[in-house]
């Protein structure tokens, strides 16, 4: 058995494992956000106020400023009214320590367009957990078909180039 051959398998099997995790990663977060639209009872919202926040920061000597659509809205459920402020669901957030709350947007205008849906006076759908009400938001994740099917794609793709390098360098090795 030759370093190389085992080498070649080694590197197969990585490739192999790599490509089952992104595929099947991608397919369990997007699982995990149709589970919680599919988990919420929908009510109707009064919006209160709406604004926007930013903040600007540095990184690699870049200056980047992001944008947070601020909805604060009111609905009631079970003849208790609750106040609610997030605009997504947890699942739809990617936050670093420090960022503040809310999904952040590059641009000004693509934050104002998510105000824009949901004008100060106006009626809303609200999506609240049945077992705390007082955990809600405005729109649901989105089950995205072709996120799932890239992800399956590429991490089969990968998947199979490792899988095939692991048998040739596993066949090399039967040769000797």
């Amino acid at each position: 058995m030759t370093g190389v051959q085992w080498s070649g398998a080694a590197f197969g099997m990585v490739f192999l494992l790599v490509g089952l995790a992104v595929a099947g990663g991608i397919t369990y977060t997007e699982y995990q956000d149709r589970q919680v639209a599919e988990s919420m009872e929908t009510g109707t919202a009064s919006v209160t106020s709406t604004g926007m926040e930013s903040a600007t920061e540095t990184e690699d000597g870049e200056t980047e400023v992001e944008y947070y659509p601020r909805i604060e809205y009111e609905y009631t459920v079970d003849g208790q009214t609750y106040e609610g402020w997030r605009v997504y669901a947890a699942t739809d957030l990617d936050k670093e320590q420090g960022e503040l709350r809310g999904r952040d947007f590059d641009s000004e205008s693509a934050a104002q367009n998510v105000l824009d849906r949901f004008p100060s006076g106006s009626e809303a759908t609200v999506y609240y957990d049945p077992s705390d009400p007082s955990q809600a938001f405005l729109v649901p994740p989105e089950f995205d078909r072709l996120t799932v099917l890239g992800g399956v794609a590429f991490g089969g793709l990968f998947a199979l180039v490792g899988l095939y390098t692991a048998v040739q360098g596993l066949r090399g090795q039967l040769d000797d």
